[in-house]
C-alpha cells in the first residue's frame, strides 16, 4: 500500500495502554501520569503512513479517526470529496479494522496514518492535528456524512467572526430516525455560545487546540467538554459557538451500543470532575441546559421554556426593526455606565448572523438575547413582548436611545415609587439621551405605557409558549469565569474539603511526621496536567537564569512579553504623580493611569508611553481603575502600582524575575500578609510584611497589596468585573488567586526598597482611606469569611505548585534562590510556620483585642444611649479604633483577650434580656 515503515520503540504503546488500564480502574492521577511518559515519548512522524495529498496551500484540514466503520467510512469520504470548497486536505488515522476497504481507502487523495495500535478517538485527533496543514481543524465522525456547503460555511464562521472553536448541527441520516438522537444533536437554526460537546462535528484554530494540548487522550467521553474548559481558560476572549450551518447527517448509537456509550460517559464524568471542576461544572449545566429545549420539530427554532415566576432584575426590551446597527450605540452606552445587575437586554434579530456582529463586542459585559422579529414586531402587543422578559421589572426603549450616566437605579426608584409595570421610551424623533432619571419631562417619556395591553405584574403572565426564546446569552461560556465563578467554586468545594482534610493530617504538631506531599526528593513524583513544565530544578529555567545573570538589573526587564502598568490617581495626590511616573516610565512598554475626580487632565500624563481614562467618561471607580485596563494586554504582565510610592529603578525587573522565578503561574507583590484563621474580623493577621520593609527570603502570603503587585495574565485570568459591585481590590485580586488554587508570593528584598514619598496629611485626623475603612471595612470582612485561607490549605497549593515547577529542586537552590524555606521545610516537617500560626503570633492576637475592644465599645454605646451609635462619631481617629496594647507579653494578651470576650458576652446578655 505504500506506507512508511515504522521504527518508533513500541514499548511506548504498552505506556499507553497501561495509562488507559488505570483509567479503567478510576486511578486517575496515575493514569495522568503515565499517559504525560507517554505523550512525551511518542513520535507520530514514525507511524507508517501514506501521503497522497496535493501540495497545493489550504485553509482547513479535515480529521477523520476510524475504528472498524468499513463501508461507513468509505461513505463518509466520499461526502468530503464533494465539498464545494475545494481548499481543505483530508487526514484519516486510521485505529484498525478497515482492512476490508482497505483498496478503495487507498484510492482517496488524503494522507492516511495507520495507527500501530487503537488510540481512540481523542488521541487519534491529536495526531491528525500533528499531520494537519491547515489553520483551522474540522474533525469528522467515520460513520457520519457531510453537507456539501460544510466547508465553505465553517470557512466563512471562522474568518468573519475570529471564533476560537464551533460545533455543528447533526440530523439524522434517515427520517424516521434509526434511534432518537438526544436533544443537544440539533439546537436549531439559531446560532449560539456551547460546549464542544459534538467533538465529531466541529472546528477549531489549529494554533489555538496545540497550545492547549489538544484532546485528553484518557477521555473516551465528553473529552469536548474538558477541551472547552481548557480552552476557555486560556482564551477567554474568544467565542465558542454552535453554527447550525454545520450540518452532517449521523444517526445516534443502537441500543446495542447504548449501555456502554453511558458507561464510558459515566466513568468520564468522575475523572473530569476529579481534574477539572470547570469541566464538570460545564457538563452538568449543559445537561440541565438541554433538558429545558421543547420537544417536537427539530428544524423549529431553538426555544426556552420558562416555567419560573419572573425573578429579581431588570429586562431592558429594545424595539427596533430589521436593522439593528443603531442599538450599538444604545450597548456601547449601556456597558461604560450601567453597575446594576442583574439586567437582561432583549433585541430583535431578523437576520440573526448579522445581529451576532453587532452584539459580539459586549456579550461578556452584558447578557443579550436575540428574539424572532415576529416576536418583536411593531405590531406584536406589549404585552407579548413582555412574557419574553425574564425578570420583574421590564424597561421599553426604542433603538435611538442611548445612556449618559449610571441612570438605570433611580429610574427603577421611580418605577418602584409609582407601582409601574413597565418603563418605555414614546420618543419617536431625535435620539433619546438618558441622562438624568429625575428629570420629569422625560420620566413622563419614559414611564409611557401602552393603552392596548397594561399588565403591572408580569409575575401573572402565563408561562412561556416553547418557540419564543431562541439565543439565550446567559452562559457565555467565552467569559465563563464571570458568570459560573461562583458555581465552579462549589463544584470543586468537596475536593478542596478533601485536600484541607489531608492537609490537616500532614500540619499536625507532632514532632517527626513527615508530609505525604514530597517537594524534592529525587523520586518524588509529580501531577502532570496540562500546565506541567519540562523543568526539574530551577537552574534548567533558562528565562529566570538569563534574568539574574544580566549585568544590568535595571528598566525594562529583556522579556519576550509586554509589560505594562495601571494606576488610578485622586487630586490630591497631583503633587507626588509625576515624580512616580518618571520612575516607572523607563521600566514600562505602557503606563495607563486612571484619573479619579479630576476636574480637568494632568499634563504629566501626556506622555508618549502613558495613556488616560477619566472618570469624567467612566465613572470614579475608585482603587478599581487600577485594572481598567486589563484589555490592553493579553499573554504579558499587568502591574498594579500607586500614586504615592517611589518606586526603585530595578523595581520591573525584580519583580519580573520573581515571576519568572515562579515560572508565570503565581502573583507577586511586595506589600503582603497573612490572615489569620479562624477569620472574625478582616483586619486580623497573623503577620504583616509591610512594602517598606526588608524581607531575607520570598514569603507565601494570603493577601496582597495591590499597590506593589504583578502577575503574568495567563496565570490569574483577571478581569476588572471581579471588582464588581463594590471595589476592594486587595481582598478581590487575593480571593481570585485563593478560587484558583494560586498561593501568592511577597518578593524578598532590602529594607525601604520602596520608599512613600509622603503621608496622607488626612492621615492624623482620622480622615483618610485606612480609617474610614477600619470604621466600616464595607463588607470585606463577610467577603473573606467565604474563603478558606488556612495553613492547611495553603500548603497543598504551595506544595502542587512546587511539584509541578521543580519537582526535584534541592535544598541548596531552595536556599540560595530565596524561596520560602521556612515554609516548605515546615511543611515536610509536618509542623506549621510561625507567621502562619495564629497561637503564635503577637499581631493576631492584638487585632482580636482591639476588634473585641470596638465591639465592646459599640456595645457599651446601646447600652447607654438605647440607639445605635454613629461609628465616625465614636471612632473619631485611629486610636480609637486600634486601641493601645499596653503589654508585650502575649500570654498576658492572650488573657486580655479573654476577659473582653466575657465581657461582651455578659452585655450581649443584658442587651437581649432589656430588648424583651
Amino acid at each position: 500500500m505504500g506506507f512508511e515503515v515504522m521504527t518508533q520503540n513500541q514499548n511506548v504503546f504498552t505506556i499507553f495502554e497501561e495509562a488507559r488500564r488505570l483509567y479503567l480502574q478510576e486511578r486517575f492521577e496515575e493514569a495522568r501520569e503515565q499517559m504525560a511518559v507517554y505523550r512525551q515519548s511518542v513520535d507520530y512522524d514514525s507511524f507508517p503512513k501514506q501521503d497522497k495529498r496535493s501540495q497545493k496551500s489550504v485553509h482547513s484540514s479535515v480529521i477523520i479517526v476510524s475504528f472498524n466503520a468499513g463501508t461507513a467510512l468509505v461513505q463518509c469520504l466520499e461526502s468530503v470529496f464533494k465539498q464545494t470548497d475545494t481548499g481543505f486536505e483530508v487526514i484519516l488515522i486510521d485505529n484498525g479494522g478497515n482492512e476490508a476497504v482497505s483498496q478503495q481507502l487507498a484510492d482517496f487523495p488524503m494522507l492516511w496514518v495507520s495507527s500501530p495500535i487503537n488510540l481512540l478517538p481523542s488521541e487519534g485527533r491529536n495526531v491528525g492535528g500533528h499531520f494537519a496543514r491547515g489553520d483551522r481543524l474540522i474533525f469528522l465522525d467515520d460513520d457520519a456524512t457531510m453537507d456539501s456547503e460544510y466547508v465553505s460555511n465553517a470557512r466563512e464562521a471562522m474568518e468573519n467572526h475570529d471564533f476560537l472553536a464551533i460545533r455543528g448541527r447533526i440530523l439524522p441520516s434517515v427520517n424516521p430516525p434509526k434511534a432518537q438522537p438526544p436533544l443537544h444533536y440539533d439546537l436549531g437554526v439559531y446560532p449560539l455560545p456551547t460546549v464542544l460537546i459534538t467533538e465529531g462535528n466541529m472546528v477549531i484554530q489549529k494554533q489555538e487546540f496545540v497550545s492547549v494540548g489538544g484532546f485528553d487522550p484518557l477521555l473516551f467521553g465528553h473529552e469536548g467538554v474538558e477541551l472547552t474548559s481548557r480552552c476557555l481558560q486560556k482564551f477567554p476572549n474568544r467565542g465558542i459557538y454552535y453554527w447550525p450551518k454545520l450540518v452532517i447527517n449521523h444517526d445516534f448509537v443502537s441500543a446495542e451500543k447504548l449501555e456502554a456509550k453511558k458507561a464510558r460517559q459515566t466513568l468520564a464524568k468522575k475523572y473530569i470532575k476529579v481534574v477539572s471542576p470547570l469541566a464538570g461544572f460545564l457538563s452538568e449545566e449543559y445537561l440541565i441546559w438541554y433538558s429545558l429545549r421543547p420537544e417536537g420539530s427539530a428544524v423549529e427554532p431553538v426555544s426556552s421554556k420558562n416555567d419560573k415566576a419572573a425573578t429579581e432584575g431588570v429586562s431592558i426590551i429594545v424595539r427596533a426593526g430589521e436593522d439593528i446597527r443603531p442599538v450599538k450605540k444604545f450597548l456601547g452606552s449601556f456597558v461604560r455606565y450601567n453597575t446594576h445587575k442583574p439586567v437582561e437586554i432583549l433585541i430583535p434579530a431578523a437576520h440573526p448572523q448579522e445581529a451576532l456582529s453587532v452584539i459580539k463586542p459586549f456579550i461578556p459585559r452584558v447578557l443579550i438575547r436575540l428574539l424572532p422579529p415576529e416576536i418583536m414586531s411593531s405590531q406584536a402587543p406589549i404585552s407579548k413582548i413582555a412574557k419574553t422578559a425574564r425578570y420583574e421589572q421590564v424597561m421599553f426603549l426604542n433603538e435611538q436611545a442611548v445612556f449618559e450616566g449610571d441612570v438605570l437605579p433611580g429610574l427603577l426608584e421611580h418605577l418602584s415609587s409609582s407601582q409601574l409595570g413597565y418603563i418605555a421610551s414614546n420618543t419617536e424623533n431625535d435620539q433619546l439621551k438618558i441622562q438624568d432619571y429625575s428629570f420629569h419631562k422625560l420620566i413622563k417619556g419614559l414611564f409611557f405605557l401602552s393603552h392596548k395591553q397594561f399588565i403591572t405584574d408580569p409575575k401573572k403572565v402565563e408561562k412561556l409558549p416553547a418557540n419564543i426564546v431562541v439565543y439565550d446569552l446567559l452562559r457565555h461560556f467565552s467569559y465563563t469565569q464571570k458568570f459560573i465563578a461562583q458555581e465552579v467554586e462549589n463544584a470543586s468545594s468537596k475536593r478542596q474539603k478533601n485536600q484541607k482534610n489531608e492537609a490537616k493530617e500532614a500540619s499536625s504538631q507532632i514532632t517527626g511526621v513527615e508530609t505525604k506531599y514530597p517537594i524534592h526528593t529525587k523520586n518524588s513524583k509529580t501531577k502532570n496536567d496540562f500546565f506541567h513544565s519540562k523543568s526539574l530544578t530551577i537552574n534548567e529555567n533558562t528565562e529566570y537564569m538569563n534574568l539574574i545573570n544580566n549585568s544590568k538589573k535595571t528598566g525594562r526587564p529583556p522579556v519576550r512579553e509586554k509589560i505594562i502598568a495601571g494606576m488610578a490617581t485622586i487630586p490630591s495626590r497631583l503633587n507626588t504623580l509625576p515624580q512616580v511616573l518618571e520612575c516607572l516610565k523607563p521600566q514600562f512598554d505602557h503606563i495607563y493611569v486612571y484619573l479619579n475626580g479630576h476636574q480637568k487632565v494632568p499634563e504629566c500624563v501626556r506622555q508618549d508611553n502613558v495613556s488616560y481614562a477619566w472618570s469624567k467618561n467612566h465613572g470614579d471607580l475608585a482603587a478599581a481603575g487600577k485594572f481598567f485596563f486589563l484589555p490592553e494586554v493579553k499573554d504579558g504582565y499587568y502591574f498594579s502600582v500607586d500614586d504615592d510610592f517611589l518606586y526603585p529603578e530595578n523595581y520591573s525587573y525584580k519583580m519580573v524575575t520573581t515571576l519568572k522565578k515562579y515560572k508565570d503561574a503565581i502573583p507577586v507583590c511586595v506589600h503582603g500578609s497573612i490572615f489569620g484563621e479562624p477569620l472574625k474580623w478582616y483586619f486580623e493577621r497573623t503577620a504583616v510584611y509591610s512594602s517598606l520593609h526588608g524581607l531575607q527570603h520570598d514569603r507565601f502570603i494570603t493577601l496582597l497589596g495591590t499597590g506593589t503587585f504583578a502577575f503574568h495574565t495567563n496565570s490569574l485570568n483577571l478581569d476588572f468585573d471581579d471588582f464588581y459591585p463594590t471595589p476592594m481590590c486587595d481582598l478581590q485580586v487575593s480571593a481570585k488567586a485563593r478560587k484558583n488554587c494560586l498561593p501568592i508570593i511577597s518578593l524578598a528584598r532590602e529594607s525601604n526598597w520602596l520608599q512613600q514619598i509622603e503621608s496622607d496629611p488626612n492621615k492624623d485626623a482620622g480622615l483618610d482611606y485606612w480609617n474610614k475603612m477600619l470604621i466600616d471595612d464595607n463588607g470585606r470582612t463577610v467577603v473573606a469569611q467565604k474563603y478558606d485561607w488556612s495553613f492547611s490549605c495553603y500548603q497543598k497549593t504551595v506544595l502542587d505548585l512546587m511539584n509541578k515547577i521543580y519537582p526535584e529542586i534541592s535544598d541548596r537552590e531552595l536556599s540560595e534562590h530565596l524561596f520560602d524555606f521556612e515554609f516548605i521545610k515546615a511543611v515536610e516537617l509536618g509542623k506549621i510556620p510561625k507567621d502562619w500560626n495564629p497561637e503564635l503570633s503577637f499581631l493576631f492576637y492584638k487585632r482580636k483585642y482591639q476588634f473585641l475592644s470596638r465591639q465592646l465599645k459599640i456595645l457599651s454605646h446601646i447600652k447607654s444611649q438605647s440607639s445605635t451609635p454613629d461609628l465616625k462619631k465614636l471612632f473619631s481617629n485611629r486610636k480609637k479604633i486600634l486601641v493601645p496594647v499596653k503589654t508585650d507579653n502575649l500570654d498576658e494578651l492572650k488573657k486580655k483577650t479573654r476577659e473582653i470576650s466575657e465581657q461582651i458576652k455578659k452585655l450581649e446578655e443584658t442587651l437581649g434580656k432589656i430588648s424583651r
